[in-house]
């Protein structure tokens, strides 16, 4: 005789935030570094898409201004080169980042 059980129903839907959590720490972006102006002090951060990642500026270092929302939160906001910068944002996106042309 069985006295004391505890019985936990599960839901059959998954879990919708977790999925999207999963999928998104798996997922690579590929980011387009676009210079923009004439002085070679700024460029944008889009994917390959043409959504908005972010900007870069050039001042005694390379700062990256990121969307509130987007994918790059959570990277560090300065370095000394361009290309330590892109090598950041390739590992952080776990995909590319490359030169695009002049907008």
């Amino acid at each position: 005789m069985l006295t004391d059980v505890t019985i936990e129903r599960r839901s059959a839907e998954p879990d919708i935030h977790i999925l999207y959590a999963a999928w998104e720490r798996y997922q690579t972006v590929d980011v387009i570094l676009s210079p923009t102006g004439s002085d070679g002090r700024l460029w944008t951060l889009k994917d390959p898409l043409g959504r908005s990642l972010g900007t870069v500026r050039r001042g005694t270092n390379f700062e990256i201004v990121v969307e509130s929302t987007g994918r790059l939160n959570g990277i560090s906001h300065h370095y000394k080169t361009l290309d330590a910068l892109m090598t950041a944002i390739a590992n952080h996106m776990k995909g590319s980042c490359s030169l695009g042309s002049q907008d």
